[in-house]
């Protein structure tokens, strides 16, 4: 039987027993307490360079992830920074944005003016291109009034000349019956005679005088005048209107007392 059971000796494990060599040559079946003891304490320093070695690499991995954590938060703080400075930069774009578009509005504006004042400008001009047209087919309206005053001029002229002939004519051929009559007449009759002459002369004198004579007169006394000649004269009446240059007025003045003349009492502007 022992020697059956020889062979489940524990002969690979350090006998640590006291008098272990007493017992050499003993052979058991059972490990002692001892042995257990030593198992237990091997598995226990087994656990221990274990849990030693695994808390080690923990330790080295949570320094490890605590680095990676600082890197994190700080990339985060980075990131943080940067988007803080997208957020102030934005603002600055979104406000250069908003001054572009209201200067755009101002230009829109500045420009719908600028279109307005340039057709106020354009009509203006059409009505000055109108008033330019009128006065010029006013000032050919004078022209005419003019050419025709001018026309009525010469004739009176004529006239005039005319008249004076006949009264030189007939204050000869009275001057021819009285120097015949003197003759034959008394003082008495003489001096009637001279004194007709006399009268005839200073008429006559008088007739020249009216016809080449200036005369001064007031708006009230002009008017009066004038519309007199255009009660007898009707549609027959032209009005010639000379402005002298040393007059003192100024040329609205001048046409528009021309035009007030012309309008009220010459024949062609009445109608």
């Amino acid at each position: 039987m022992r020697e059956g059971c020889s062979m489940h000796r524990f002969d690979t494990f350090t006998d640590l027993r006291v008098n272990s060599g007493d017992r050499q040559g003993e052979i058991t079946l059972w490990p002692s307490f001892t042995d257990i003891m030593t198992v237990v304490l091997m598995i226990f320093m087994l656990t221990m360079v274990v849990v030693i070695i695994k808390n080690t690499t923990l330790g080295r991995a949570l320094l490890y992830s605590e680095g990676q954590r600082r890197q994190i938060q700080e990339a985060l703080q980075a990131g943080e920074k940067d988007r803080a400075g997208l957020k102030i930069a934005m603002a600055d774009l979104e406000e250069k944005l908003r001054q572009k578009q209201m200067a755009v509005l101002l230009r829109e504006d500045e420009i719908k003016l600028l279109q307005q004042a340039v057709e106020g400008k354009t009509a203006q001009i059409a009505a000055f291109e109108g008033q330019t047209l009128e006065l010029k087919n006013k000032i050919d309206a004078l022209q005419a009034g003019v050419d025709a005053a001018r026309a009525g001029a010469a004739e009176s002229e004529q006239k005039a000349a005319e008249l004076t002939r006949r009264y030189e004519a007939r204050l000869a051929e009275m001057q021819a019956a009285s120097e015949s009559k003197l003759a034959v007449l008394s003082e008495s009759k003489t001096r009637e005679i001279e004194e007709y002459n006399r009268k005839v002369l200073s008429l006559l004198s008088r007739l020249r005088e009216k016809e080449a004579a200036i005369l001064t007169l007031a708006a009230d006394q002009l008017h009066r005048q004038l519309g007199a000649l255009r009660e007898k004269w009707q549609d027959q009446l032209y009005v010639k209107v000379v402005i002298p240059e040393d007059s003192g007025l100024t040329y609205n003045e001048a046409w528009t007392f021309t035009k007030d003349i012309l309008s009220r009492y010459d024949y062609y502007y009445r109608d």
